[in-house]
């Protein structure tokens, strides 16, 4: 996929302050980009850093987090389809529905379609390409069964007790049995 000029101006601008962009620019998305981080700098202190200063990034997959490695995201894909959107409803809206109103109503109803699409078969691809974002994918599907929670408890003395608790088949009546259970381990934090 060819990059555009912003994107170019991109890694090379991150080339000159000593970080490697990863992927073969001929094949790679411009739109996201994998920064391998020097083993000096924490790939997670990075990321808290620059979401402190209101710079989202990705770093907390678990492929890219053994790399020490952050993803620079860009939204255009979405932005592009709501202008798409917006200005084939702008032109084409017949009669009465031709006017502000309908045009952002019809827009906003569109592009709560076509976005979350966007978004899924960024996942399928993903995860059945390349297999990354296992949790993102999985998380988005309607399985029934294999759902969890957990259980917080907080004593007097603020110490804080995780219970994860899992349910491998869900009934599929009223009068199925529930059979949860704790997983192996419990997270205890003892308060400041």
């Amino acid at each position: 996929m060819p990059h555009n000029g912003a994107a170019r101006r991109f890694r090379e601008q991150m080339a000159e302050g000593g970080l490697e962009i990863v992927g073969d620019t001929s094949v790679a998305s411009p739109h996201v980009m994998t920064i391998a981080l020097p083993k000096n700098i924490d790939s997670s202190a990075l990321a808290r850093e620059l979401a402190d200063r209101g710079l989202l990034v990705a770093y907390a997959s678990d492929y890219l987090h053994q790399r020490n490695w952050i993803q620079v995201c860009h939204a255009l894909a979405h932005v592009l389809a709501f202008l798409i959107i917006l200005f084939v409803l702008a032109r084409h809206l017949p009669g009465v529905l031709a006017n502000d109103f309908w045009v952002v109503v019809f827009t906003g109803a569109l592009c709560g379609l076509v976005n979350p699409t966007i978004f899924g078969t960024y996942l399928l691809i993903a995860l059945n390409g390349f297999g990354f974002h296992w949790n993102e994918a999985f998380s988005s599907l309607r399985i029934e069964d294999y759902k969890g929670f957990l259980r917080l408890k907080i004593d007097q003395r603020g110490n804080l007790t995780v219970y994860p608790i899992v349910v491998e088949r869900v009934p599929h009546s009223d009068d199925g049995e529930l059979l949860p259970r704790l997983i192996l381990w419990v997270i205890r934090d003892r308060g400041h």
